[in-house]
């Protein structure tokens, strides 16, 4: 299994032990972009945007700081696809999270960015 699989079923866990219901995961628009997870609380209206981070710490900078305003676009277009292409929750609100995992020598930090963009 790949590292990215690997912390994309680590967050499914995270997401689900709140009480999240997973609606979509690895959700492609071709040519436009993907998302990771998409999932919603139970009782509520409002559909989560989740992309997951992985990235081993270093000089480089840790896993917050690979999501540029680019990768943000990506994953906006291809939550308006997923809107169309998915009617049934066109009335909901939408909220963008990030969960990251920085491997680190003495194991692995993760910290949920709701709202994160």
């Amino acid at each position: 299994m790949r590292q990215g699989a690997f912390y994309e079923m680590q967050a499914q866990l995270i997401l689900c032990q709140a009480g999240l219901q997973i609606v979509a995961t690895n959700f492609i628009a071709t040519g436009i972009g993907e998302i990771d997870i998409i999932a919603t609380p139970s009782q509520q209206s409002l559909l989560i945007f989740v992309e997951v981070r992985s990235r081993k710490k270093s000089q480089f900078g840790t896993a917050a700081d690979s999501i540029s305003p680019t990768k943000q676009g990506r994953i906006y277009r291809t939550a308006e696809y997923f809107l169309q292409q998915h009617p049934e929750y066109a009335e909901y609100e939408c909220r963008f999270d990030v969960l990251l995992f920085d491997v680190m020598a003495d194991g692995v930090v993760h910290e949920w960015l709701v709202a994160a963009f």
